[in-house]
């Protein structure tokens, strides 16, 4: 597989940074990586840049972190703007985009990626940029115990009435001591995007999530419009995987959305990719919320769902967030 041409873009970015305008933090707890020392460095280029590269004892790379805040040309049908996360580790990455720009709950499902995202001083940097990494269960080997998650085909709730969710597969774990609890949505979109959803299962607990906002202190918060960051279906905006290629359009990988039972984790939808045709063990589900809602300026709740109040009873000013938390 063929992962090479966006990891020489994301380098071409770095060509022209200054040597002075880097950060280093020392990892002192062990890992499997080698790694010893994050360098961080914040710059323009198309947009804003966060990157953090990650070293051994011998300075040599052993994986990069890139994230950009600017216009992304594959978030929608035009160039939209968002952020993009790319994860580098060795020769495998991956690439997610959202429309989220303030608080980041980005996923990825590459174990490799994980176990690197999972280290204790890269979860610390990164949560001070407001990213909050969420490391998600994916196919792992069969075990004989249930840790917590299980997988449902999505219901209705839990997604609008357009695009087609393919595979959708819904994930839930109930809290439990030290542990708030999660929901997750995982299909594959009409852009053959794989498309990740995240809400938590506490505090106030799904679906009164929705229109809720987070703190600076990571506590939930009410919030305005489109500074939200759970929506009107109580969901965070949708972090896509994009497919991995040389250049559009994308050959590979095909998404799979399949059942395993997940040694650390339980039953969950396990997300897989290939170069074969794709495995979808749930059926494709369509909601019943309308797309383009949005969430009260006033912080009174979601609006223009198709089952609440439209956005403009709202009280005036502000802005919606109309669209933001589409799928």
């Amino acid at each position: 597989m063929k992962r090479t041409a966006l990891l020489l873009v994301v380098a071409g970015c770095f060509a022209h940074l200054a040597d002075d305008s880097t950060q280093r933090v020392a990892v002192t707890e062990p890992n499997d990586l080698g790694i010893t020392t994050l360098e961080i460095a914040r710059y323009e280029d198309n947009g804003s840049v966060y990157r953090v590269r990650a070293l051994d004892a011998a300075e040599d790379e052993v994986g990069q972190i890139f994230v950009r805040k600017g216009m992304i040309p594959d978030l929608g049908k035009v160039p939209t703007l968002g952020t993009e996360m790319v994860v580098t580790v060795g020769e495998i990455h991956e690439r997610g985009i959202t429309l989220e720009l303030n608080n980041l709950h980005p996923a990825f499902v590459d174990r490799t990626v994980n176990h690197f995202l999972s280290i204790a001083t890269v979860g610390t940097t990164l949560k001070k940029e407001r990213v909050t990494v969420d490391v998600v269960p994916t196919k792992r080997t069969e075990a004989a115990y249930d840790n917590g998650w299980q997988a449902y085909g999505c219901w209705s709730d839990l997604i609008n009435v357009s695009p087609t969710a393919s595979g959708c597969c819904a994930e839930w774990r109930t809290p439990g001591d030290y542990d708030p609890g999660a929901l997750w949505t995982k299909f594959v979109n009409g852009a053959g995007q794989l498309s990740l959803r995240y809400t938590l299962n506490s505090y106030y607990g799904w679906p009164d999530m929705r229109c809720k906002g987070q703190d600076e202190w990571g506590s939930i918060a009410n919030c305005s419009g489109k500074d939200c960051v759970w929506g009107p279906l109580g969901f965070a905006r949708a972090w896509l995987l994009t497919p991995w290629g040389d250049d559009p359009p994308y050959s590979y990988p095909v998404w799979s959305i399949e059942p395993y039972y997940d040694e650390l984790n339980g039953n969950v939808c396990g997300t897989n990719f290939n170069n074969e045709w794709p495995t979808y063990a749930w059926p494709d589900a369509t909601g019943y919320t309308n797309t383009g809602a949005g969430c009260c300026p006033n912080g009174d709740g979601p609006c223009d769902t198709g089952w609440s109040q439209p956005c403009s009873a709202c009280g005036a000013g502000g802005d919606a967030g109309w669209g933001d938390w589409d799928m």
